[in-house]
């Protein structure tokens, strides 16, 4: 992980494949990560998991949750969108 190539991200139905040791430096940085309610493929306890990871690494971040499996939707990408231009 390269913390420092990025200024940010939107993560769309993220898991966590692996828990890095040590936890990179993500102070200064904004995420959101965009889970489904009723994704059959990311459960709640591991959006909730990369959550808190994120957060005891520093970053900024937000977990918001949209009422639809793993697929995106239009609303994915207009929130992400929204996200982008008020956040980087």
């Amino acid at each position: 992980m390269k913390p420092q190539v990025m200024a940010g991200a939107v993560l769309f139905r993220p898991t966590l494949p692996f828990v890095p040791k040590p936890l990179p430096d993500l102070s200064k940085k904004k995420v959101v990560i965009l889970s489904g309610m009723h994704d059959p493929i990311v459960s709640r306890e591991q959006a909730e998991s990369l959550f808190s990871l994120m957060e005891n690494a520093g970053a900024k971040v937000e977990l918001q949750w949209h009422a639809s499996g793993h697929e995106l939707s239009l609303n994915d990408v207009q929130f992400a969108q929204r996200w982008l231009s008020a956040n980087l």
